[in-house]
């Protein structure tokens, strides 16, 4: 969906904000709250996974990454991090709809 959302950011970006998506700053503050880590940690990983996309922002045409939060959570729950698997629960982000893997097939 190309174009922009005012003067801010692309229509793409704010489609990838909507879909838990967001740039390091503020995914690592939402990534900190939800899997109960601190945010330096959180910021850590989610570099440390990777760029999840990128996209343009502001009215210079500046390019953004933008990094998954749900990513994240995955391998945090996947490591063990309870916290972090009731977040995915919570947000819907489990792999099959009606099927939750438990926590210990997770992080088996």
């Amino acid at each position: 969906m190309a174009g922009y959302s005012g003067f801010s950011k692309s229509n793409n970006a704010v489609e990838a904000e909507a879909n838990g998506r967001l740039p390091i700053t503020h995914a690592a503050r939402l990534l900190a709250k939800l899997a109960g880590l601190k945010q330096a940690d959180a910021k850590a990983l989610l570099l440390q996974l990777g760029t999840y996309e990128y996209h343009h922002t502001s009215k210079n045409y500046n390019v953004t990454n933008y990094y998954s939060v749900d990513g994240a959570l995955e391998t945090l729950a996947e490591q063990g991090n309870r916290q972090a698997y009731d977040a995915m629960v919570e947000r819907g982000n489990i792999y099959k709809p009606g099927r939750h893997p438990s926590f210990e097939e997770m992080s088996a």
